[in-house]
């Protein structure tokens, strides 16, 4: 059976589409079918797959997306961000045969939840754009009692926003040394110095970064309408092997009409960070500074620009 020996785990709206993208396009890597196979979500999880998933299929149905590796790959890759968070991923993906090393990149607490809350808001109009980040917040602690009782992603922002505790678990469960953390900022100010770090760690030549073009992936958009974008963005989403959704069928149709659209519906300009959501920011900071000094003396890295 082929299964992967490096697993992007963790965490959500820290860089994890970029990065597996980067990994993936390295010679010595083959990276899954698609990018989040979710396989080892929770049962009671939002997102996890009817059509394929552990609970209903097994290890046979993981490997299905890796079919298509053959002998000559170093490294077979999934990513998956929110195993970070997943009880049968702790559980299961701790004893694949493969032995897989787990990445986790993480992000500034405050500005991931930020950064989730823009996404929310625009690339997948989960949340009204007219609401503010306060606003948001305010409604995250109401908990099961507020608007995303159903959204866990959204719901445990802040909870999952606290990494130590999660990643306890991990390195207690798989042992230190097949746990790689990360950082996002780090990958942001430098993706040359970030990739040729994990090569070297992954045992690839780095010198195919020498020349890479580090195209950022899964990038905020500002969407102008929300309700043209809740009745199509289920056309353009990923296509799935056992799906049984897929419109439009991967190809050059589909990349023109995905481009079209998003030329139609968003806008260039960023939304920046008004003075409120600063504040919130700020209090935010605060919350999670025990935290944040947590993943500072486990790393021991310098996470001064998080403080």
């Amino acid at each position: 059976m082929t299964f992967p020996n490096v697993i992007i785990a963790g965490a959500p709206k820290c860089g994890s589409s970029s990065l597996f993208k980067w990994l993936a396009d390295h010679p010595d890597v083959c990276g899954s079918s698609i990018k989040e196979t979710r396989y080892f979500l929770d049962p009671e999880f939002p997102g996890i797959r009817p059509f394929s998933n552990y609970h209903r299929h097994g290890m046979e149905g993981y490997e299905e997306y890796f079919d298509h590796c053959n002998g000559d790959a170093k490294i077979i890759l999934e990513a998956t961000p929110t195993y970070l968070y997943q009880q049968t991923a702790l559980r299961i993906c701790s004893r694949i045969s493969s032995s897989p090393l787990f990445i986790f990149v993480l992000r500034n607490p405050s500005e991931r939840v930020y950064s989730l809350y823009n996404f929310a808001k625009n690339n997948t109009a989960d949340i009204d754009k007219n609401m503010s980040f306060r606003d948001f917040i305010s409604e995250v602690r109401k908990g099961e009692n507020g608007i995303f009782a159903d959204s866990p992603i959204l719901r445990d922002v802040i909870e999952h926003s606290k990494y130590a505790v999660y990643l306890d678990k991990w390195i207690e469960t798989v042992g230190k040394e097949r746990v790689f953390i990360l950082f996002f900022e780090d990958m942001k100010r430098d993706p040359l110095a970030f990739m040729s770090g994990i090569a070297k760690r992954l045992n690839i030549t780095h010198r195919f970064y020498e020349t890479y073009d580090f195209e950022v992936r899964m990038r905020t958009v500002r969407i102008k309408s929300q309700i043209m974008h809740r009745m199509l963005k289920g056309i353009f989403g990923q296509k799935y092997k056992t799906s049984r959704l897929n419109f439009i069928p991967i190809g050059s149709l589909r990349d023109f009409l995905k481009k079209t659209y998003f030329a139609i519906n968003t806008t260039g300009k960023r939304e920046g960070k008004s003075e409120d959501d600063l504040k919130v920011i700020a209090e935010l900071d605060k919350e999670f500074a025990s935290s944040k000094v947590r993943i500072a003396d486990m790393t021991g890295m310098d996470l001064s620009s998080w403080m």
